[in-house]
């Protein structure tokens, strides 16, 4: 038998006005009891003053069954308490699940050897869907640049010396345009905190897909990087043609002479670019690498030649030998 109770009731806590559903009258004889009523408590007390203006008013939920203490779940709409269609529910360990009644026993139970997920007393929301599960975040974000959208933070709650609780962050922000006052661009921006300082942006994808380190602004490159960056392999492949058109017959091979007085003049070698450039531009890495291996074939060509060079003069200097010696035999002879 279901029973329904309206009255003040003082346990848990002071000012709870609402119903009581219990499945037998007897209390010794419940199988299973909830509270559902208003909670009434002042903004400095743990009471209720009596006075709404001053008191905050809640709804207060909590079931018990057979005993026991700890509070049991609570469902929101749906099918039925076992039914997945569950809209929402908060279980016993204050997990929280939406479409579910089973919220944080998705943690990777049999695979010790790898990184922890989370473990059984995590405190978790799961939103668990045949469609596609979705959390949304929506706020009408202002035109200007920076304005955010919406953010996740990552918070320290103790042992935190600094007034920065946060300890990393992601948020999505205005990245939009002086010419479209009125239109949104997005880029997200992901916050670590400094040991000893403050939070920063540490790394943006704007709305281009570009990504800096370091950085806000790529300056319309795909990756900016502000600082120095290790790699154990880069690989730079080019769109424009690799210089081994050097070796074609009818290259224009420029004579040494040519370029030896082309760098007197300009003290870099022709179609290099100057110190100057590369400290205000910068080194295009694929681009000086194809340069260099330009200059790289062209050095070959010349040692070529000029092998070719010495080879040719080597078999004159044996030809000129031979009639040298040739002369000896004959003024040795004409001096007997």
């Amino acid at each position: 038998m279901l029973v329904l109770q309206t009255y003040r009731y003082n346990l848990p806590v002071t000012g709870l006005l609402g119903l009581r559903l219990a499945t037998n009258t007897s209390t010794a004889n419940d199988q299973g009891f909830a509270y559902i009523g208003l909670h009434r408590k002042s903004y400095i007390s743990a009471t209720g003053t009596g006075n709404d203006m001053n008191d905050h008013v809640g709804i207060w939920i909590k079931g018990f069954y057979q005993g026991v203490g700890s509070a049991m779940p609570v469902f929101i709409g749906g099918a039925g308490y076992n039914s997945e269609d569950s809209k929402l529910m908060v279980d016993r360990n204050g997990n929280i699940g939406i479409g579910t009644v089973s919220p944080g026993t998705e943690y990777n139970k049999n695979q010790t050897a790898y990184p922890v997920t989370y473990g059984p007393t995590d405190r978790v929301l799961t939103i668990r869907s045949s469609n596609l599960p979705v959390l949304e975040l929506s706020r009408p974000a202002g035109s200007t640049v920076g304005d955010r959208v919406g953010a996740i933070y990552f918070t320290n709650g103790t042992n935190q010396a600094d007034a920065h609780l946060q300890v990393a962050g992601i948020w999505a922000e205005n990245d939009g345009r002086t010419e479209y006052p009125n239109l949104m661009a997005g880029r997200l921006v992901f916050m670590t905190k400094r040991y000893g300082g403050a939070t920063q942006g540490k790394m943006v994808l704007d709305q281009n897909g570009n990504l800096g380190i370091g950085t806000l602004d790529t300056k319309g490159y795909k990756l900016a990087v502000a600082g120095n960056m290790i790699a154990e392999k880069v690989k730079v492949k080019l769109q424009s043609g690799w210089p081994d058109y050097v070796f074609e017959e009818d290259y224009p091979l420029p004579p040494l002479a040519e370029v030896a007085a082309y760098v007197k003049a300009n003290r870099h070698l022709p179609e290099m670019p100057t110190a100057g450039q590369i400290a205000e531009e910068g080194l295009d890495v694929g681009e000086m690498n194809k340069r260099l291996l330009q200059k790289v074939e062209e050095l070959t060509l010349y040692i070529i030649e000029q092998q070719q060079q010495i080879a040719e003069q080597r078999h004159v200097n044996k030809i000129q030998m031979e009639l040298l010696r040739e002369l000896q035999r004959e003024v040795k002879e004409l001096k007997k």
